[in-house]
């Protein structure tokens, strides 16, 4: 699978645990130092595990990279991980409709795919072309879901109230 010649895409494909650590390490290496990913938040904390994915934040704010993250509701884990400038991070939510299963990020010219416990494994896919088209079709679901408010705020910038 590792292709070397120059204008043809490298895939690199890794298996278990090790291989999705270091996939998801190889994410903290973008140049341009923004990350798009579509997430299914519960299988990152299956595997690689709560801990180990707080560390990775960390060190991805430490970094200065900047997630755009879009991730589904039916795998998403209340409270963690939130919409917030501090944490670097822009989080919009997919229809309950779509079920993420596996997370993607797309990086400098490469696209990172990593599975659930199921199946184990991690790729990442380097192609120029590729990556612009997972570009696009990343900013197209972007757009057809709605923007994440801090909590409290309605999109005019007012107050919400809550009503019993």
């Amino acid at each position: 699978l590792h292709t070397r010649a120059n204008g043809k895409p490298r895939v690199r494909y890794y298996q278990g645990l090790d291989g999705i650590k270091h996939v998801l390490d190889d994410t903290l290496t973008v140049r341009d130092k923004t990350l798009l990913g579509i997430l299914s938040m519960r299988d990152l904390f299956e595997v690689p595990g709560r801990a180990w994915m707080d560390d990775f934040v960390r060190r991805r704010i430490e970094a200065g990279v900047f997630l755009r993250v879009i991730r589904s509701p039916v795998k998403d884990i209340a409270n963690v991980w939130p919409q917030s400038t501090d944490d670097l991070r822009d989080v919009r939510f997919a229809s309950p409709d779509f079920v993420f299963t596996m997370t993607s990020y797309i990086y400098d010219n490469k696209v990172a795919v990593i599975s659930s416990r199921r199946e184990n494994f991690a790729m990442t896919i380097e192609s120029e072309e590729f990556t612009i088209m997972q570009r696009n079709l990343f900013d197209v679901f972007w757009a057809s879901c709605p923007a994440v408010l801090p909590k409290g705020r309605r999109a005019n910038g007012r107050e919400a109230v809550s009503r019993v």
